[in-house]
């Protein structure tokens, strides 16, 4: 959504500034975010608006990343390319801790007792 709203922007697709373009475009992607929430695989609103922030702040802190040419590219100066990569990356890299921890874990916790809960509260064993 924030990369179909810089495009808007970029190209120039609303009669008003830039400012006041960007602010509008962002208005309507997040009442479609909240609209589209009712679909399960985009239901965690505050998931999705921390990745259209994101995405913004690729678009901020980039040189000219906002500029059409690059928008509509396939390189890594797309926010776009480069954002839906990173997502990628990070839930591999996530799906693989997760199941590290898994494996180094799951030797220790059933010798000991099959049935034991891990506390969660800091304390050294479960009650």
């Amino acid at each position: 959504m924030a990369w179909l709203v810089a495009v808007v922007v970029a190209e120039g697709s609303l009669p008003w500034s830039s400012e006041v373009s960007s602010a509008f475009a962002a208005a309507i992607a997040s009442l479609l975010i909240v609209l589209a929430s009712r679909i399960r695989a985009v239901s965690s609103v505050p998931s999705t608006f921390c990745g259209f922030a994101s995405t913004f702040a690729f678009l901020a802190l980039v040189t000219r990343a906002g500029a059409t040419h690059k928008l509509l590219s396939l390189g890594w100066g797309n926010a776009g390319v480069a954002f839906a990569v990173s997502l990628v990356i990070g839930n591999a890299l996530g799906s693989a801790h997760g199941e590290l921890a898994r494996l180094l874990t799951a030797s220790s916790h059933q010798s000991a007792n099959p049935n034991a809960r891990v506390p969660l509260d800091g304390s050294s064993s479960a009650e």
